[in-house]
């Protein structure tokens, strides 16, 4: 069986796929050259600095790091207007229908199953929250995407708050729906001397600033109170999202400039380095879910501070993480305040790696991928 997994949502599509390889699955991943700077493998695996993932050239992004054959890279033009580009744009929808061709199922990352459930291919979307966009929109673009999700035989989803929004879908089968966590390359995502750090304690927040989902300001006004009691402490943000000038100027009412360290973005190899210096890392304190964040801190060894509805993460997993949920400022002051304790932050950790190990290893969540891609491609009689 031949499995083409289009689009790379988070890296998760090359995760998998790699996975895969070692298994000896016959898989391809199609990547959009124009699309997210973060939803390029060099993301993942080069050293990259200076890029702006909402604004860059693909040759700039484009490092020593050699992608192996089984990636094929592929232009949908995403940042051309349509006037004078629109023949060019409609002719790379064109040979993207071509392409899917060539397998047996696909697993489509938002948006991909837009065209693709028109191509005559089993395939079987994959979400990874387009579901929050999507299952309230009335217009033509949510229309198609919720028919794509109706027409599918089975529909993939990483985030367990997301799950009751499927019913709000016309027409949409919530059995045909099958959890899948994120992959997690805990060989490479591990612990590692992070060396000393002159701050007690050193505080990693390298979530995008946007709000309304990641509730950045929560953080502020909880270490605005934390560091008048831990002078010693630091803060390091990532310089990204729609909301980086509120939270500025938020920082600028409530805490020491001296206090608050801004990161450029930065690519997975550096990432992970961060992760290892930190001795808290932070993500997000809104949706209820996570992304790739939580669980790659997780692997190295890090207790993550955050806000995850009980309910759905225990029904998607079975279990609950050992975090402290923080469902508000008045929580995140005391998870940071309990992490402010080596012992406690070590002890966490440990149980932090455990558990991501056996939920999240991009060995285990990729056979998974399989299981269900065969089932759709056999017609989705069982799985």
């Amino acid at each position: 069986m031949r499995v083409l997994i289009l689009g790379n949502m988070a890296n998760d599509g090359y995760s998998v796929g790699k996975a895969m390889r070692r298994f000896d699955i016959d898989v391809s991943l199609a990547v959009n050259v124009s699309d997210f700077g973060m939803a390029l493998p060099e993301w993942e695996e080069a050293r990259l600095s200076g890029i702006d993932p909402y604004d860059f050239s693909y040759s700039a992004i484009r490092s020593d790091w050699d992608p192996p054959d089984w990636i094929i890279y592929f232009d949908l033009c995403n940042r051309l207007p349509k006037n004078p580009y629109l023949p060019k744009k409609i002719l790379s929808r064109l040979n993207l229908f071509k392409m899917v061709r060539g397998y047996d199922v696909v697993e489509c990352h938002n948006p991909y199953s837009l065209y693709v459930q028109f191509a005559g291919k089993p395939y079987c979307p994959y979400d990874a929250g387009w579901i929050r966009y999507i299952c309230r929109g009335r217009d033509f673009y949510s229309r198609l995407a919720q028919r794509s999700y109706a027409r599918a035989k089975r529909v993939m989803f990483t985030n367990p708050d997301t799950e009751p929004m499927f019913s709000r879908l016309n027409g949409f089968d919530t059995s045909k729906l099958r959890f899948v966590p994120f992959a997690i390359d805990v060989d490479r995502y591990k612990p590692i001397d992070g060396g000393t750090s002159t701050h007690d304690p050193l505080l990693f927040c390298p979530s995008r600033h946007i709000w309304s989902e990641k509730g950045n300001d929560i953080l502020i006004r909880a270490y605005s109170s934390f560091v008048r009691e831990h002078p010693k402490s630091m803060l390091q943000l990532v310089n990204w999202g729609p909301d980086v000038q509120k939270s500025r100027d938020l920082i600028s009412k409530s805490i020491p400039h001296n206090k608050v360290e801004w990161l450029n973005p930065m690519s997975k190899p550096a990432l992970i380095e961060f992760y290892n210096k930190a001795d808290i890392v932070l993500d997000q304190f809104v949706l209820g879910s996570w992304g790739t964040t939580t669980p790659e801190a997780m692997a190295c060894g890090k207790s993550v501070l955050m806000y995850y509805n009980e309910e759905h993460i225990s029904r998607c997993f079975g279990s609950l993480p050992p975090l402290f949920n923080c469902p508000s400022e008045r929580t995140l002051l005391w998870g940071m305040e309990a992490l402010a304790d080596g012992e406690t932050r070590a002890r966490k950790g440990r149980e932090a790696r455990d558990w991501v190990v056996k939920t999240h290893d991009d060995n285990m969540v990729a056979r998974r991928h399989y299981e269900i891609l065969r089932t759709v491609a056999e017609g989705g009689r069982n799985g």
